[in-house]
This record gives C-alpha cells, structure tokens and sequence, in this order.
C-alpha cells in the first residue's frame, strides 16, 4: 500500500514564524518538484511504518520509533501508547486514504524531515486520519511522533 497523492506545503510545523506569513515567498513549482523528491525516501519509509501497523506488528514500530523519543519516555508509556493507541487505531485498515498532505516539520531535539498528514478508510467505511512525523536521527530516518485521529485542519486551524 502506499500513501495517496501528495500534496506538498511548506514551512515548520509547530514552530512560529519570525516575521507574518505574507512577507514569505510563495513557492515555485521547481519548489514543489525538489521538495516532491527530498520527501521521496521519508514517503517510502511512512509506508513501510502503515504497513508493519497494518500488520499489527508492534515490536517492528518500537525499533522505528526516535531514540531520543524513547528516552524521553518510560518502557511502559511506550507500552501504553502502542498497544493502547496506535495498534488499535490500525486494526480495521480497509484502504488508503484518497489524499496526503506533506509538510516539512522539526523535531523539538532539531531534527529535520517531513509530516505527512493521511488517512485510511476503514474496513466499516469509517475516515481514519492520522499524522505520521518521519524525521533523520543520528543518521537514519525515525519516526518522531504519530498522532491517530488527527487532520491537518485539526493542528492548523484557519486563524
């Protein structure tokens, strides 16, 4: 399975602007087309995140997960939210989502890589959004958070 059609924005995510959203430049098509191919090999591991979830496969998504997350958290807490949250949330995977909207974001450590903001129908027909964060740790991509039942109008509403 992969994510469906991208849709690509720009900017940080989480982190405030130094100066108002209308003094940036708008992004170019050629913008659009180098961002489109940096995110390529994080849209490739995302994928390979949903389907070990798909499969129920908790221990896989435990090695996946940020070891600077990791330490910041108890083994129980981790427990507690893949066992708890994310496992359930993709047990009635039915089918992609029919779009993907993709950011770049920043780890608050300052690690660097792309949001992507999906969805998955499920098997009773139910929209399932969620935000998969993919960002490069010590050399290597991660998962820097997955947030379940979340949209992008959810973390970004109109101001």
């Amino acid at each position: 399975m992969r994510l469906r059609p991208l849709i690509l924005l720009f900017g940080l995510l989480g982190a405030a602007l130094p100066f108002p959203a209308w003094a940036q430049d708008e992004p170019t098509a050629q913008d659009d087309l180098a961002t489109q191919a940096e995110a390529r090999p994080y849209a490739a591991f995302a994928d390979r995140v949903v389907q070990m979830l798909v499969a129920g496969d908790g221990k896989g998504f435990r090695e996946l997960l940020s070891p600077t997350g990791m330490a910041a958290a108890t083994p129980e807490q981790v427990d507690g939210f893949v066992n708890g949250q994310v496992l359930p949330f993709f047990a009635d995977y039915g089918a992609p989502g029919p779009s993907t909207t993709i950011t770049r974001t920043k780890h608050p450590a300052g690690f660097t890589g792309f949001a992507f903001y999906t969805s998955f129908t499920s098997t009773g027909g139910q929209a399932k959004p969620f935000v998969l964060y993919v960002v490069e740790e010590a050399g290597k991509l991660v998962v820097g958070n997955l947030l379940v039942g979340k949209t992008f109008q959810d973390l970004h509403p109109p101001q």
